[in-house]
């Protein structure tokens, strides 16, 4: 599926194909919910197309119907097993791209999450790389270019796909047209991970952090009560309760109500504003920060003392100013 934030580069990159430019090796990325591999696959099955025209793929022929069917020959979809791209799929890999094409086209090799090369996997990529054979074609796609070893970014053209300035409209045409602008900062304006929110009823479930909190200002004796609902999903939370700590610094701060998350919790921003400066902000913020990379670090942690000890240390650190 086509979506528009990102047409211009479709086409272009379409044109490409057609006018035998391409790069043979790209590396799609973007945050979440943007559609990258959808991109990518739509320019895998553009390459593979035996009557491609400038508007994409036909949709008829036999190398249409093998891509549809999932079963084409010269298609080759590498996904992560269990935490990498394991270095025995990239050489089966390059022995098949070694070989002709079973079509008489192209051959093209989809990494899905290619951030999650390990070295060995990554290094045993470059040759095919370096030296691809003919009308072969590479498409990485990932969410960080940061996370991939240089050696494969250096070879690779990259294309970023950017999240349109306002995915309101477009979701209006889903059928929502009533979208609050503190899930657009939340999720980064990504308008199909919005969407999917959307659509199961989930949008405004980050809103619990915020009504946890007020309870344990109004009594500190909830604060292992909060760090349990944390626990139980810990990044997303954790997300979720730094974004809390960064609206009360744009409180503090005179940033507009436009630019915060928490959008509709405007009393319990105010009430934190008034509890604690933007320096001790600050160093709330880091600190959460500091937390969130120790349990990156070190899955054997007890997260619910730990999560606790901050909400205490919190509490002392405010005094007896909690109370409304």
């Amino acid at each position: 599926m086509s979506y528009p934030w990102f047409e211009a580069l479709q086409s272009q990159l379409y044109r490409q194909v057609g006018e035998q430019t391409l790069h043979h090796a790209l590396l799609i990325s973007g945050i979440a919910g943007l559609g990258k591999v959808e991109l990518a696959q739509l320019l895998a099955k553009q390459l593979l197309c035996q009557r491609p025209i400038q508007e994409g793929p036909c949709g008829q022929c036999h190398a249409c119907a093998l891509f549809h069917a999932g079963n084409h020959p010269d298609f080759h979809p590498i996904k992560p097993e269990s935490r990498h791209i394991s270095v025995d799929s990239v050489r089966q890999l390059n022995a098949k791209l070694a070989e002709r094409s079973q079509q008489g086209g192209a051959k093209v090799a989809l990494f899905y999450d290619a951030q999650m090369f390990n070295e060995s996997s990554a290094n045993a990529l470059l040759k095919s790389l370096e030296e691809p054979s003919d009308n072969t074609f590479f498409i990485l796609v990932c969410e960080s270019v940061g996370r991939l070893m240089p050696t494969i970014t250096s070879r690779c053209q990259k294309l970023l796909i950017k999240a349109p300035p306002d995915c309101r409209p477009w979701l209006a045409e889903q059928g929502f047209s009533h979208v609050h602008s503190g899930i657009l900062q939340l999720y980064q304006g990504a308008p199909l991970v919005i969407l999917g929110l959307l659509q199961q009823g989930r949008s405004n479930e980050h809103e619990q952090i915020a009504d946890g909190f007020n309870q344990f200002l109004d009594d500190p004796s909830h604060c292992f009560e909060l760090a349990d609902f944390i626990a139980k999903d810990l990044t997303t939370r954790m997300r979720w309760f730094s974004y809390l700590l960064h609206d009360v610094q744009k409180v503090a701060l005179g940033v507009k109500d436009d630019q915060w998350v928490f959008v509709n919790h405007k009393g319990l921003l105010e009430r934190c504003a008034r509890l604690w400066p933007p320096t001790v902000g600050y160093h709330l913020i880091q600190r959460w920060l500091g937390l969130t990379n120790e349990f990156q670090q070190h899955s054997g942690l007890k997260k619910e003392l730990l999560l606790g000890q901050y909400f205490i240390d919190l509490k002392n650190q405010i005094g007896g100013k909690g109370a409304s």
